[in-house]
């Protein structure tokens, strides 16, 4: 059995998942689509470990974010 998600908001998770991919369930946006809050389902840093979590998992609405200085070997798409 999974562990219940703990709500934070995107302050938090910087500060708890520094250097991280966060799963985040039910993200809380707005109306430029930036997480201002939501349940932290799952956190790593591996993003490939994320996004099979978020694949096992039921979750309606999902967000998936890397928290922190972005390293310079990895490239991000918008």
């Amino acid at each position: 059995m999974k562990a219940q998600a703990e709500t934070m908001t995107y302050a938090e998770m910087e500060a708890a998942f520094d250097g991280e991919w966060v799963l985040i369930g039910e993200p809380e946006l707005t109306p430029m689509n930036e997480v201002v809050r939501g349940a932290v389902h799952f956190h790593s840093t591996s993003r490939d470990e994320v996004y099979r979590e978020a694949m096992q998992r039921s979750l309606n609405r999902v967000a998936i974010l890397y928290v922190g200085t972005r390293p310079t070997d990895v490239d991000f798409l918008l």
